[in-house]
């Protein structure tokens, strides 16, 4: 059977109801009211939110009784969700989560096209807010070259926010996040070749097919919770490099640093939605 918790609920943008009329014309068997209902009916947990702030508190039953989860991007927006996150999976939590972009067809050809060749420089760009969205590149970009982001510079707000991560091999990543083109693109240089991407794959589809192999035990995600946890700090490092006016490190970062508000976001996500 399929069970869903109800969306007015797990979404506050929909009015009461909209989970059970949603669950009739979709066949959906059994609707609950409450998470400690719904975890002896499922073997794996999605969490998904347009308020990451609530992430956490609905993964935890699920985490608790040992189910695998599924987090949907941005996982977290401050440091303390994160490194909870991270202390779960080292105490044996199955939780994977973040962008459907990491999976997309485009970054796995780029990927294999690559070969054994080190990636050079790289410059992507994501349409729309600075963290919902820019999270999505920031996850693509990981897909093509992987984890070791040490360092985030703040360019410019020339009509866009631009920022350069620095990799412990000497990678060089440029962003151009709230792009008014309006498009996911990247530009890979690596040692083997150059490609150009712009994402036009079904990308939901390609990120499903990953997450039933992990929690299947097929093969792992393609990646790992550290560098799932890597991409939102990448973006803090980045609104606080703007702030301060230098280069910040992502090990410089505290728990007193303020987070990414999911609840301000998820309200005015529901007004545009919705209305007032």
């Amino acid at each position: 059977g399929i069970y869903t918790l109800p969306l007015h609920d797990a979404l506050p943008i929909y009015p009461a109801g909209h989970a059970r009329r949603f669950a009739q014309e979709h066949n959906i068997p059994v609707v609950v009211d409450t998470l400690q209902e719904m975890v002896p009916l499922v073997d794996v947990a999605f969490v998904q939110s347009n308020d990451w702030d609530l992430h956490l508190a609905r993964a935890e039953p699920f985490v608790q009784a040992g189910k695998g989860v599924y987090i949907d991007k941005p996982m977290a927006g401050n440091l303390r969700h994160l490194y909870q996150l991270q202390a779960w999976v080292q105490q044996g939590a199955n939780i994977i989560g973040g962008s459907s972009l990491r999976c997309c067809e485009e970054v796995q050809q780029i990927r294999g096209q690559m070969g054994d060749g080190e990636p050079i420089a790289v410059f992507a760009t994501a349409p729309n807010d600075y963290f919902n969205y820019g999270v999505h590149v920031v996850e693509m970009v990981q897909g093509i070259v992987g984890a070791g982001a040490e360092s985030v510079t703040h360019l410019s707000s020339h009509h866009a926010e631009h920022l350069q991560v620095t990799y412990g091999s000497g990678l060089q990543v440029f962003l151009e996040l709230c792009s008014p083109g309006g498009k996911f693109c990247a530009s890979v240089t690596a040692t083997t070749g150059h490609w150009y991407m712009e994402v036009q794959s079904d990308f939901y589809r390609a990120l499903l097919k990953a997450i039933v192999a992990h929690f299947r035990g097929e093969r792992l995600f393609p990646a790992d919770i550290n560098q799932l946890c890597a991409a939102p700090q990448i973006l803090l490092a980045g609104r606080e490099s703007r702030r301060r006016g230098a280069t910040v490190f992502l090990d410089e970062l505290t728990l007193q640093e303020p987070g990414f508000d999911g609840h301000t976001f998820n309200e005015g996500y529901r007004i545009s939605r919705m209305g007032r």
